[in-house]
């Protein structure tokens, strides 16, 4: 129950903090469907995350002004233009030791993008493939990270970008 009259709940894990969390419910608003699971690719980064859609989709979620204190940061939605066959990495990347540099699709848009390599800087682990939750909301949409254990809001903007709230807990 809420008080927006909403005719369709938010899905796990998202109902935690869009019931607790006065930011996300202002700005997801009600749901729009029951939402699904998608397969995703995952990567956290110094400063940000990339995320990988089957529709060869990349997002890439900035960190700075959220570092900086900021309520809110911006995401980019690129197209995954790497192919099979194209080099995975370049070697005048090199990471400071204990980080890594993106690879395949995430990688070509992290070297060919100055600012997504400032928007996120170095990966901190490898990515990883999982079953995403997703649900479409008035507002935008909210996505959860590897085993439900982070939300992610996003407001988009216009087609390409848009604000994110950065990784919250699931309550």
């Amino acid at each position: 129950p809420d008080d927006l009259g909403c005719t369709i709940g938010p899905m796990e894990p998202f109902a935690g903090q869009w019931r607790n969390n006065p930011a996300v419910l202002q700005r997801m608003l009600c749901p729009r469907d029951a939402g699904m699971r998608i397969t995703m690719v995952y990567q956290p980064f110094q400063h940000g995350y990339m995320f990988w859609l089957e529709s060869r989709e990349i997002y890439v979620l900035g960190g700075l002004r959220l570092l900086a204190g900021e309520q809110v940061d911006t995401y980019w939605r690129l197209v995954d233009v790497w192919q099979d066959g194209m080099p995975e990495s370049d070697p005048a990347f090199q990471p400071p030791p204990g980080l890594l540099q993106p690879i395949r699709g995430f990688g070509f848009a992290w070297r060919t993008n100055d600012f997504v390599r400032e928007a996120v800087g170095w990966a901190l682990v490898p990515e990883q493939m999982y079953q995403a939750a997703w649900q479409n909301f008035e507002g935008g949409w909210m996505i959860s990270g590897p085993e439900d254990t982070l939300v992610f809001v996003m407001v988009p903007l216009d087609a390409n970008t848009g604000e994110h709230l950065g990784a919250l807990p699931r309550y």
